[in-house]
Order: C-alpha cells, then sequence, then structure tokens
C-alpha cells in the first residue's frame, strides 16, 4: 500500500536584520513600519539591544544638556532674565 504525500510549501518567516550590529531581530519582515518597535525612519530596522543602547544614550544626553527646570529666558534665581532675550537688529 502506498502512503499518498501532499505537496506542501513550507512558508518561511524572514525576520528583519539590525542596521546597526547585524544581527536577526524578531521583526517579520512583512510587518507594517508603524506596528514595529525599534524601527527609525530614514534608517531602517534595530534589534532591541541596539535600540535600547541608543534610547538610553539620547535620554541622558538630554538630560545633561537641559536640566528639568531649564528655561532660557530665566536666570538661576528663577525670575525673568531681560538680558537673556535675543532680539533681531533692525
Amino acid at each position: 500500500m502506498k502512503k499518498k504525500i501532499k505537496n506542501k510549501t513550507a512558508y518561511e518567516t524572514i525576520f528583519e536584520v539590525c542596521i546597526l550590529c547585524g544581527k536577526k531581530t524578531h521583526i517579520p519582515i512583512d510587518t507594517p513600519i508603524a506596528a514595529r518597535q525599534g524601527y527609525i525612519e530614514g534608517s531602517g530596522q534595530l534589534c532591541s539591544g541596539c535600540y535600547q543602547r541608543i534610547n538610553t544614550r539620547e535620554k541622558h544626553e538630554k538630560e545633561r544638556t537641559l536640566p528639568d527646570d531649564h528655561h532660557p529666558f530665566k536666570n538661576p534665581v528663577g525670575k525673568f532674565d531681560h538680558h537673556s532675550l535675543r532680539l533681531p537688529v533692525v
């Protein structure tokens, strides 16, 4: 007795590759950009590790450059400083 073998086409899921480190990500290539985590428009897909590293670095750089209470028109005491205004010369 012969067994019937059905032809089944196996579809292999292709995953995106991280643009920084080259590792395969967990994001299928056919996932819409809006539904992806770690996608940088104009650059491409990042793995979770690189995405976390970049976001952490950007957060620390922002914290270093501008304190939470920073305002461009206030002096350190918190009063309005008219000397800090830069108006165009006419």
